[in-house]
């Protein structure tokens, strides 16, 4: 398994089992990695936040202060040979998450100390082996609905800052794949119900790879809007063991509006 793998930061928000909001922040580009035999050892750093929210997450006005905190931290444990994972931030704690080779040495109070001294935060580390990853794996990492909504985002933002107008409505298609034809004409099926339109794949035999299917609806890019519909979608695919490729649309600004 390669080792290598190119950082990609990014951020979600979502809530736990009893509704309290919590909010992730997480090098996604681990995952392509992960775990690594070479970093076993799971350190963490919970701290108090110093004026949460009512919902008992970081408010802009501590913002500074905690990224000085947390690069702090990250750096201590690269400097040993650590991997920063993450962060997830909950009534008004946050947990800061890094894997560190099997045979460094840290003390875990003197860490505190020193961190203390030089930032607005007295953490609280623990240091124990999770070769598995499991903290990264099963809690920072977003399942597939809310990853394909980070994904959604970045697209949105990278049209809109290109002058994109998302409430225009457009011809949104999807793509997704599959293993058999059978389980192809199934999911058609479910997203014709769903308002999809669609032309399905006219191949006698079956193809070298996986059964490729393109589908349609007229949409705004609202990201609630496309969230919504991809959520949908994966709900049709998934247990179908399709794979949902993603989607694409055409360009809409002030200077071209198509007119159907």
């Amino acid at each position: 398994m390669s080792t290598d793998w190119n950082e990609d930061w990014d951020s979600y928000l979502s809530a736990l089992e009893d509704h309290t909001p919590i909010s992730y922040t997480l090098d996604l580009g681990i995952a392509s990695v992960a775990p690594l035999a070479s970093h076993p050892l799971r350190l963490l750093a919970r701290v108090a936040l110093q004026k949460p929210d009512s919902s008992g997450l970081l408010v802009p006005d501590e913002m500074r202060a905690f990224h000085q905190f947390q690069e702090a931290f990250f750096r201590s444990a690269r400097d040993i040979g650590g991997i920063a994972a993450g962060r997830c931030v909950e009534r008004g704690h946050a947990i800061l998450a890094v894997y560190l080779p099997e045979k460094s040495t840290i003390n875990t109070n003197l860490l505190s100390q020193e961190l203390a001294n030089t930032t607005a935060y007295t953490p609280k580390i623990s240091l124990k082996k999770e070769s598995d990853w499991t903290f990264y794996l099963d809690f920072l990492y977003p399942d597939e609905y809310m990853l394909q909504s980070i994904r959604n985002r970045r697209v949105l933002d990278l049209l809109e800052d290109r002058g994109d107008l998302p409430d225009e409505n457009r011809q949104i298609v999807h793509w997704a794949s599959f293993p058999t034809r059978e389980k192809l004409e199934a999911a058609a099926e479910k997203l014709r119900k769903c308002g999809y339109s669609f032309e399905l794949p006219n191949i006698e035999n079956d193809p070298i790879e996986d059964w490729m299917f393109a589908f349609s609806k007229i949409q705004s890019l609202d990201q609630e809007v496309i969230d919504t519909a991809c959520w949908e979608i994966l709900d049709v695919v998934t247990p179908l063991d399709g794979q949902y490729d993603g989607w694409e649309t055409e360009f809409i600004t002030r200077s071209y509006i198509p007119h159907n």
